[in-house]
């Protein structure tokens, strides 16, 4: 049946031309991006994960230029140590030049000072523009981490995301700290001289007391606290006592210096010293006693003996050759004090011509550096000083056997401190070489990611090519087809003529 208001030929061959071109523009599309899916509609599943995981791969990107961070970093804090070793090297070799008779070892101090510059510039440089400092820190900002953290992988599982990090522990690294602020505390009240004795102790044991009389000052109380000798320095300010304390535990003033002065005495907490001093108490009075056992945490590391011969000085000497490593004795007025630099807590076990071996409480860790932690304990002119390899001075060392001692303790502290920078620049390059091979890991995750992407999105060129051609065949038959069809309904005009 020939119809003039159906053309069902017609409509067929509109609806495959309709088809071939829908087809086609996808073929065209697909050449064009270089991707079967575009969008989600193209293909939801395959184009949800692909997303995903292009957001990784950037995650990752992001991973790659943390560790490249990461890595300039550990890099110039190792170039820092490594520097730094040399230049400890050579104050070592100048003390041991130093060690020698007929030396000036004023002009060799002034060498050392050169170089202690040196490593102090060595540390305030070694930091990449943007970063951290690793080598010269303050541990007492706010906020304050040992642990740096170097972003290094970024992982999802089942939808899951997390992320972790390469931590590098400073603590060990770091050559400088800022951190050194002793504790202090004022006194309250108002002063009045009244006869009495007051007690000081650090960490909870005596290192000394003091008399006074309705004639005492404020200075003259300073000062006899200063005579202890024991860390713990009193000046005068404003009508009240302005107290320092240097030692790595409490200190506490008895409730008998209200009693005696009217005042109330402050709270004095540890300071980061990491170090504790302490003094004998009794009257010396040569005499054959020992062993005395001394033991530093509980474990015995060394005794001595005294006999009728025994002098203070030669005490101290006999305790010093026993080689306790941070543990440092010196003559004090009538009493020996003692530095405790051991890390634990000191104790003697039992008396000695007639004195009583101080309890040293164990220091709390100081909070320093591997180049501004003291290697050395002095005491002079009633104070103890400490020294370490930045700020130790050989210039007023005479030939005598106590001065001896003080640079063979100094060569060793400095050997000491050598090998830390050493086991410090060790643990950097093994950071490093670790960096280098998640930085490795992580570009080949990316690979992957990226191949992976491919392989769901990706077109086939060499296929969408063919179906191009092909499509383009049919689009033009398709046409012709139409165009017959149409012309199909202008027949029936020749039915009327």
């Amino acid at each position: 049946m020939a119809s003039i208001n159906t053309n069902v030929a017609a409509l067929t061959a509109l609806r495959a031309l309709t088809s071939t071109n829908t087809a086609l523009e996808q073929t065209q599309n697909r050449i064009s991006t270089g991707l079967r899916v575009n969008d989600a509609s193209d293909n939801a599943a395959y184009w949800s994960i692909a997303t995903t995981m292009r957001s990784d791969s950037k995650a990752l990107s992001v991973v790659q230029d943390s560790l490249g961070l990461g890595a300039a970093t550990v890099d110039t804090a190792y170039a820092g140590i490594n520097s730094a070793i040399g230049i400890a090297d050579q104050i070592k070799q100048k003390l041991l030049s130093a060690r020698g008779e007929g030396v000036d070892r004023s002009k060799i101090q002034k060498e050392i000072t050169e170089l202690q510059g040196q490593l102090r510039g060595i540390a305030d440089a070694a930091v990449v523009p943007g970063a951290e400092n690793w080598l010269s820190t303050d541990s007492s900002v706010a906020g304050y981490n040992a642990t740096k953290s170097i972003v290094s992988s970024f992982t999802r599982v089942n939808g899951t995301v997390s992320v972790q990090t390469i931590g590098v522990d400073t603590s060990n690294i770091k050559l400088y700290d800022g951190n050194s602020t002793p504790v202090t505390g004022t006194t309250t009240g108002t002063f009045a001289a009244a006869a009495g004795n007051f007690t000081l102790s650090v960490g909870g044991n005596a290192v000394g007391s003091v008399t006074t009389t309705t004639g005492s000052t404020l200075n003259s109380i300073a000062d006899d606290i200063n005579a202890l000798g024991a860390g713990i320095t009193a000046t005068v300010s404003g009508g009240q006592l302005a107290f320092t304390n240097n030692n790595g535990a409490a200190v506490t003033v008895n409730g008998a210096f209200a009693t005696a002065t009217g005042l109330t005495a402050p709270t004095l907490g540890a300071a980061n010293t990491g170090v504790v001093y302490g003094n004998t108490t009794g009257t010396f009075a040569a005499a054959a006693a020992g062993p005395i056992n001394i033991t530093v945490g509980g474990s015995t590391v060394g005794s001595f003996s005294t006999t009728t011969n025994s002098t203070l000085a030669s005490i101290a000497a006999d305790i010093n050759a026993l080689g306790i490593d941070g543990l440092t004795a010196a003559v004090n007025g009538s009493q020996l004090t003692f530095a405790n630099r051991t890390g634990g807590a000191v104790a003697f076990s039992g008396a000695f011509s007639g004195l009583t071996g101080p309890s040293m409480a164990a220091p709390a860790p100081a909070a320093k550096g591997t180049l501004d932690k003291a290697i050395i304990d002095t005491f002079s002119g009633g104070r103890w000083t400490s020294s370490s390899v930045t700020d130790l001075d050989i210039s007023a060392l005479t030939n005598s056997a106590a001065d001896a001692a003080t640079l063979d303790t100094m060569i060793a502290g400095v050997d000491a401190q050598l090998g830390k920078l050493t086991d410090a620049a060790t643990n950097l390059g093994s950071v490093k070489s670790r960096i280098s091979l998640q930085k490795d890991f992580a570009r080949s995750l990316m690979d992957t990611l990226e191949a992976g992407i491919g392989q769901l999105v990706d077109t086939d060129m060499n296929e969408e090519s063919t179906r191009l051609q092909a499509l383009q065949v049919k689009q033009q038959l398709g046409i012709q087809a139409l165009s017959i069809a149409n012309s199909s309904s202008q027949s029936i005009l020749s039915l009327f003529r």
